[in-house]
């Protein structure tokens, strides 16, 4: 690298396609109906399409991606996105568009998006067809080029919306964004060149470029680095060529082998040395397009693996299967590996073995791909893997399925591990059912094997309280459980979550961290690959406790571990969104809050396995207010309080973030008398950081007045850290009034936690009286510190109130 170069710090990859275009696309939709983008099979198209549509990342009811296998399925891609239909018996294309017309007639059409929608079996193209055209549903489907037929049924309803490959220009605008440098235009031509435009390829091959040096920014520009600066072959040798570009000598086995590692997405080396011959692997890895991660062998780019695994014909998918699938057992239980190893079975017509069916729904589950968990684990009285095909229910908000799988399962079938959410998901049932299944569950010959089916038992009945509750009573209780050798390293590293949790409430954040990295080091250390279940409480337990300790770094970095999960591949993220508004909150970061929490909030129109749904609405008002969206705020509002939650510290929460949302409004007293509220059911229910949480909102907004409640709250902590501490700290300054205390704490806050840097600074700007308090140069300070934060400026008619209140 030269002098001039410098690191570059990239920002996230803006989308390929401007608001104006989707809105361009939106409006024909609304016209015609029906749109269908034609484009390369990379993934942009279907961003596209959920886009237009207006459908969330990730699991979404009216989504559903088509794979291969599926064209013989007769109305298996609507089965997928009707509830009417799902569980129905064979049945015509006349009944199914009956009974979906029947089960959409009381609501606003919906827009269904269908990816890949050339591979949907021909009754379900004609399904959608015809209720497009009784405006029944609007459809946004994808196709690859040269896909379809003349005859396909969606044709007659549809607009046709060909999307070309990125040209030399949109490289550049998407470079500039992501890198913050101006792209010199050999860069962008190479780039162009090295991925024919595919958008997915061209972020992972700049990425790649830009991280191994081969592309640096160098005053202000972002150019090619010496010493074989501007040739395009240096440029490919060094990056690799495009996997679909088969060497001129290439072998059938070679092709094979390309194929294969596409499919299964990645191969045992040796087992591929041993099936396919040590000359054709070491002349596809001297090609460049494959390449060896420790004992496993891959195509050298993710998305060039999608797009060839989603081209290759379904002819070429079932001679490759016959001649090889019996002969890579080892590539085809690598960890991973398991959905693209089944969806290959299936393109194969052939029933899936149990045990791959229940690995690819746990991978399915961990990636958040639950309705590819349903496939896998198929309807029925006796589903394969039956507590993975209950989680994937619960979390699209499926709710007729689960009590008549609850009451088929036999408990005594399940090992502990998974006996655990069996218990927790119980409470669906009815008491009697219920009580018969759990004493049935609970029951054994060997007292020794009771006790611990009776330790997962009380784990369940723990975790279902700490929703709702806090203490050290619970506290202690938790502590024993995960202590007393009776529990899996599983259901321990479940225990020390609830146990984090737990402490969180207690108002001792640090260490709740320190219980969740225990979690997550002792499903680390399993070696097994954990249900999403576990994984996930850990993880978001983790983060939470990591905001409340105010180690705002650490969360970030949790939160992409989150985001990527254990196999190295997107992970479920359910709450994604939502924790990410929460960082962004504690960062002062209103922007960003704001983003993420229409993201989450888009994500639990239809269902909110959760209950976060008024939280996050409540929220939304919160941040739309300090935007000055007033109107939008007061209905955000109206929609949070029409959304409580069941789950009591949810509920609070949602409470606070509303009365919040009032005081900035100019209706403080109705703010004061909610906290009041919230205040008391939080120390009814031993839930001390709310209680903190509700008594320093009070404070700013009520004033000093409120200081001794939210003193007495946090005199009464031990080993108080991070935000508690913060309060703790405040309270007893601003109740001496030393104000130089209060100035050095925001001082000290300014860079770790701005937002309690930023709520304090303006308390002490609103209750500083004498002259002598501030000096300007502090004033000043103080001021900039505030605006970080907007909700702490109350709008000034009621400001001038409040200070005519607070220091009479």
């Amino acid at each position: 690298m030269s002098d001039a170069a410098v690191p570059v710090a990239p920002s996230a990859w803006p989308p390929p396609f401007s608001a104006t275009y989707i809105a361009q696309a939106r409006a024909l939709l609304a016209r015609r109906r029906a749109v269908v983008f034609v484009g390369p099979p990379d993934g942009s198209s279907d961003r596209l399409a959920g886009a237009v549509a207006g459908a969330p990342e990730g699991p979404y009811w009216a989504r559903h991606i088509c794979r291969f296998g599926e064209q013989d399925d007769d109305l298996f891609v609507v089965r997928q996105l009707f509830d009417s239909i799902r569980h129905a018996g064979p049945i015509s294309t006349d009944a199914a568009v009956l009974a979906i017309r029947d089960e959409l007639a009381a609501g606003t059409p919906p827009t269904v998006v269908v990816g890949n929608a050339d591979l949907a079996d021909r009754a379900s193209a004609e399904v959608l067809a015809r209720l497009t055209a009784d405006d029944t549903i609007t459809v946004v489907a994808t196709v690859a080029p040269g896909t379809i037929a003349d005859d396909w049924p969606l044709l007659a309803v549809a607009e046709l919306i060909d999307i070309p490959p990125l040209d030399a220009t949109t490289i550049s605008g998407l470079l500039r964004v992501r890198y913050g440098c101006e792209p010199h235009p050999l860069v962008a031509e190479l780039i162009l060149d090295r991925t024919g435009g595919t958008y997915e390829i061209v972020q992972e091959v700049a990425d790649v470029a830009v991280e191994a040096g081969i592309v640096i920014p160098v005053e202000g520009s972002l150019v090619v680095a010496p010493p074989r600066a501007g040739t395009r072959t240096a440029f490919v040798d060094r990056i690799g060529p495009l996997s679909s570009a088969l060497p001129p000598d290439c072998t059938p086995a070679m092709a094979d082998l390309f194929d294969l590692a596409a499919l299964i997405g990645e191969l045992d080396l040796i087992e591929a040395r041993d099936v396919l011959d040590d000359a054709t692997i070491d002349r596809a890895l001297a090609h460049g397009a494959l390449h060896a991660r420790g004992d496993g062998l891959a195509l050298s780019l993710p998305a060039e693996s999608k797009i060839l695994r989603r081209t290759i014909p379904q002819h070429r998918r079932v001679e490759l299967f016959t001649t090889y699938a019996a002969r890579l057992p080892v590539s085809s239980a690598r960890p991973g590996v398991a959905v693209d190893v089944a969806d290959w079975w299936r393109a194969a017509g052939r029933p899936l073995p149990r045990e791959l069916a229940e690995r690819a729904a746990r991978e399915a589950n961990l990636g958040g791909r639950h309705r590819r968990a349903l496939v896998f684990t198929g309807p029925g009285s006796a589903p394969v893997a039956p507590i993975e095909r209950l989680y994937a229910l619960v979390e699209l908000g499926d709710a007729s399925e689960v009590p008549a799988l609850l009451a088929a399962i036999d408990p005594t079938t399940l090992g502990e591990d998974d006996l655990l959410p069996y218990l927790c998901w119980l409470r669906k049932l009815p008491g009697a059912t219920r009580t018969r299944l759990l004493d049935a569950a609970l029951q054994h010959d060997d007292p020794r094997v009771e006790r611990r089916l009776a330790a997962v038992r009380t784990l369940a009945d723990l975790f279902e309280r700490i929703f709702r509750e806090g203490g050290e009573g619970l506290e202690g209780r938790l502590r024993a459980l995960t202590f007393s050798g009776l529990l899996s390293p599983l259901n321990r590293a479940l225990g020390f979550s609830a146990l984090s949790a737990v402490q969180r409430h207690n108002g001792r954040p640090e260490v709740a961290v320190r219980s969740a990295r225990h979690a997550l080091e002792l499903i680390a250390a399993d070696g097994r690959l954990p249900s999403a279940f576990h994984l996930s409480v850990a993880q978001e337990v983790h983060v939470l406790a990591l905001i409340a300790a105010i180690d705002l770094d650490a969360a970030d970095r949790a939160l992409r571990e989150y985001a990527v999960g254990p196999l190295g591949r997107p992970g479920s993220g359910r709450m994604g969104a939502a924790l990410q508004s929460m960082l962004e909150l504690a960062r002062g970061d209103r922007q960003q809050a704001l983003v993420n929490a229409r993201l989450a909030l888009d994500a639990l129109q239809r269902h909110d396995p959760h209950e976060l749904r008024g939280w996050i609405e409540a929220l939304l008002a919160q941040v739309l207010v300090q935007q000055g969206s007033n109107g939008e705020a007061v209905d955000m509002l109206r929609a949070s309080d029409s959304h409580p939650s069941r789950l009591l510290q949810n509920d609070l929460h949602r409470r606070i973030a509303v009365a919040g949302t009032h005081d900035e409004l100019g209706d403080p007293e109705q703010a004061l008398k909610q906290l009041a509220a919230v205040r008391a059911v939080a120390a009814e229910h031993d839930l001390r950081q709310t209680e903190i949480d509700a008594a320093v909102l009070t404070v700013r907004i009520g004033g000093p007045v409120h200081l001794p409640t939210l003193l007495e709250i946090v005199e009464e902590l031990e080993e108080a850290s991070g935000s508690p501490a913060v309060w703790q700290d405040f309270a007893r300054a601003a109740h001496a009034y030393d104000i130089p205390a209060l100035v050095a704490q925001c001082c000290a806050l300014e860079h770790g936690a701005p937002r309690h840097a930023a709520e304090i600074a303006q308390y002490v700007l609103d209750v500083a009286r004498r002259r002598t308090d501030l000096d300007a140069e502090t004033r000043s300070h103080l001021q900039r510190l505030a605006g970080v934060e907007a909700s702490l400026v109350p709008p000034p008619a009621v400001r001038d109130v409040l200070r005519s209140r607070w220091l009479g």
